[in-house]
């Protein structure tokens, strides 16, 4: 593995998004693959990739999901209106 392959705290939090203290506690608590060099994190920019990859949501299924709490939620709050009542209420 080359050299430039291993990343420290800072370019695996810019690179996923989190901040450096997520970062440090997923490491810690072994939630993503890292090695602790000489007292600092250190991480593989593959392995991080790969994980990061397993672990993300397809967001068909994301919004699928929240559909569905949102049906449910409607369902409990409010009886069901007929689609050109709805329609009319919002002047389409």
């Amino acid at each position: 593995m080359a050299t430039d392959d291993i990343i420290d705290v800072t370019q695996c939090a810019e690179m996923l998004g989190f901040s450096e203290e997520h970062v440090r506690v997923l490491a810690r608590q072994e939630k993503i693959p890292a090695a602790k060099i000489g007292g600092r994190w250190r991480f593989s920019r593959r392995q991080i990739l790969e994980w990061f990859e397993e672990m993300a949501i397809p967001e068909a299924l994301v919004e699928e999901e929240l559909m569905h709490e949102a049906e449910q939620r409607l369902a409990q709050n409010e009886p069901a209106r007929p689609i050109e009542d709805v329609m009319a209420d919002l002047e389409l």
